[in-house]
């Protein structure tokens, strides 16, 4: 990684911006989630707002412990790097 990292920044070329795949995200949105053992759960796909945070987000997931841990994992994000506003989040809620 470190290597292949450090090749990349010889090129000189800035980074590439992430881009979100919005189609694919809002294909999941009402995915079912987990084994149903605590009760019917499914994927929702919300839009980060200007006050929204990690744990503002997290606190919404229905899931029984580890919000904040889970949230990050299933969208891939930093816990130390702020959401941006706009961007596509995946949240896990009862049905």
């Amino acid at each position: 990684m470190q290597r292949a990292e450090a090749l990349a920044k010889a090129t000189g070329k800035p980074e590439l911006a992430i881009t979100q795949d919005m189609a694919f995200l809002r294909m999941l949105d009402g995915l079912p989630y987990g084994d149903g053992k605590e009760g019917h759960k499914v994927i929702r796909i919300v839009t980060v707002g200007a006050r929204d945070t990690i744990d503002t987000l997290s606190q919404r997931m229905a899931v029984a412990d580890n919000k904040r841990e889970r949230f990050i994992v299933i969208n891939g994000v930093s816990a130390d790097e702020p959401l941006k506003p706009g961007t596509l989040v995946k949240l896990v809620v009862a049905a």
